[in-house]
């Protein structure tokens, strides 16, 4: 392309000047970040609706956080107490263990965000401690009296006696199998954890619990390093929430966990979440980016100085009904069902319901079969909605249960269709992801024209020049030629001519670019 071929500029952009050189007016440099759907209160249950519009408001940040960040903590404390069944006869059930990311800037309070949220937790974790330091006392005083028998046994044991000596015998082996053993703390969420020792909390806590990271990415990426890729296949057989699972080692032996069943939540900034989903499109994917079902990343707001005291009330109906969440038992008793080849009980939705969820699936399936703008990554993501749906739906009917204290015995269609307005955020949400912040080419336009714009870039660069920057979104060869691709289209840069190989051979010369000098009057918009 020469600097006399360039398209004309569209008229709804504006430059601060208007050329007065040779050169053709660039265009706009986008983004290109699709739209998302707002935060809805009606896609939450009513006793969390005015605790969400309170905290938003008087924290200035988007409600969507603390919404994702509620759905997860519920979904995490009900664990594989209890699942789902999606279908009205089929024996198919899924436990609602939600992994959820938010994603946003650094000045969009992410992390103040999800930390107001889960201090839900608090009373729970308190009651948890409590409980187990009783248990504790009562095993240490339990364990004093074992001891001492058996040191008093083992004494006999050898006494001259035969007689007593089998005495002995026979008293030891009895006391042996009433050993006490030390009593373990329920847990609901952990933060930075080895995966050993991870494994071991899993075990202790079959129902469930809840990893949270700051910073989800990083943990995402660390199983990319060497030595790390066990951790990778157990953390991708944590989200089902409902198999056993095995450890063996050769100087360690072997450790079973009899149901694993563990949810992530975390925080990450566009960027981040930019380099995973680069490296996921170019064959580093084996769907653990999608397991992330709960995923917003709304659109910035704009903030104002409030300071109004929280609304009490607001909180404690929030509180008091996550603290009944947890302690809801007998699920059998509740509407639950335990078939023969049922490993926990499982819920159905009643006759307008399941209609509701037939009808969602029906549309699931036609568009990941017509729709042609799905890119692999975006439908394999939608894929595992088949599962987020009911599982959703079952939250909501048990956080309504423990509110309000009924005893429903089947998934109401208004839990359904809330879970239906779920989904459909989620999927515009997911697009913005993929399409926006995974979108080759793109991202990389955008980091390379605010380089120019800056200066960082003068004529004559080359694609190694950048390559070497190390520049967000551009950090292999490939993204680097979609981004330059997309700025000789928008006539931001021409190639200029490269030397000729000589006879001697050699490495070709990289391609240098000019600029075109009319970019330095535009504005650029990410």
């Amino acid at each position: 392309m020469s600097v006399d071929t360039f398209p004309q500029i569209a008229e709804n952009e504006t430059f601060e000047d208007v050329p007065t050189n040779d050169w053709t007016t660039p265009k706009t440099i986008e983004g290109a970040l699709p739209a998302a759907a707002p935060y809805d209160s009606e896609m939450m249950p009513p006793a969390f609706r005015v605790w969400i519009a309170d905290t938003a408001d008087r924290m200035q940040c988007p409600p969507d956080y603390l919404a994702a960040t509620l759905l997860t903590l519920c979904g995490s404390i009900i664990g594989s107490r209890c699942a789902v069944k999606p279908k009205a006869l089929d024996s198919w059930s899924v436990v609602p263990n939600l992994w959820g990311m938010i994603i946003g800037d650094p000045s969009q309070l992410k992390t103040p965000s999800v930390s107001e949220a889960m201090r839900f937790l608090s009373p729970l974790i308190d009651q948890a401690r409590c409980e187990h330091k009783t248990k504790k006392t009562d095993y240490d005083l339990k364990k004093m009296a074992y001891d001492s028998d058996c040191k008093r046994l083992a004494a006999e044991m050898k006494g001259k006696d035969k007689a007593k000596r089998d005495k002995a015998n026979e008293a030891m082996a009895g006391l042996k199998a009433t050993e006490p053993h030390p009593p373990t703390m329920k847990r609901y969420k952990v933060n930075d954890c080895t995966p050993e020792k991870l494994a071991e909390l899993c075990a202790e806590n079959p129902q469930g619990l809840l990893s949270f990271r700051d910073e989800v990415v990083g943990l995402l990426q660390s199983f990319n390093k060497q030595g790390h890729e066990a951790a990778r296949g157990f953390y991708l057989e944590a989200w089902t929430g409902t198999n056993p699972f095995t450890i063996d080692r050769v100087m360690k032996g072997s450790f079973f966990i009899e149901n694993l069943c563990l949810s992530v939540f975390g925080t990450t900034q566009p960027d981040k979440i930019r380099f995973y989903l680069n490296d996921a499109r170019q064959g580093n994917n084996d769907g653990l980016i999608q397991r992330f079902q709960i995923m917003v990343f709304p659109n910035p707001i704009r903030r104002k100085y409030i300071d109004e005291r929280p609304d009490s009330e607001a909180w404690e109906q929030a509180s008091r009904t996550i603290r009944k969440l947890a302690d809801l038992k007998d699920f059998a008793q509740r509407g639950a069902e335990l078939e023969a080849w049922d490993k926990i009980p499982a819920f159905r939705f009643d006759e307008d319901a399941q209609q509701t969820v037939k009808d969602w699936m029906q549309r699931l399936d036609k568009r990941l079969t017509d729709d042609a703008t799905l890119t692999p990554l975006l439908q394999e993501h939608f894929a595992k909605y088949r599962s987020l749906m009911p599982s959703i739906a079952l939250v909501f009917h048990l956080v309504e249960i423990a509110q309000h204290n009924d005893c429903m015995e089947r998934i109401t269609d208004s839990s359904a269709r809330m879970a239906v307005k779920w989904c459909d955020y989620l999927e515009s949400h997911a697009r913005r992801v993929y399409n926006g912040l995974g979108a080759v080419g793109a991202v990389g336009a955008v980091t390379i024209s605010e380089r120019i714009q800056r200066r960082d870039l003068t004529d004559g660069f080359t694609q190694r020049d950048i390559q070497r920057k190390c520049w967000s979104g551009l950090n292999n060869k490939k993204a680097i030629t979609a981004a330059l691709e997309q700025l000789q289209d928008a006539d931001w840069i021409v190639p200029m001519p490269t030397p000729q190989i000589t006879e001697q051979g050699g490495r070709p010369p990289a391609t240098p670019y000019a600029i075109n000098p009319n970019v330095f009057q535009i504005v650029t918009h990410n």
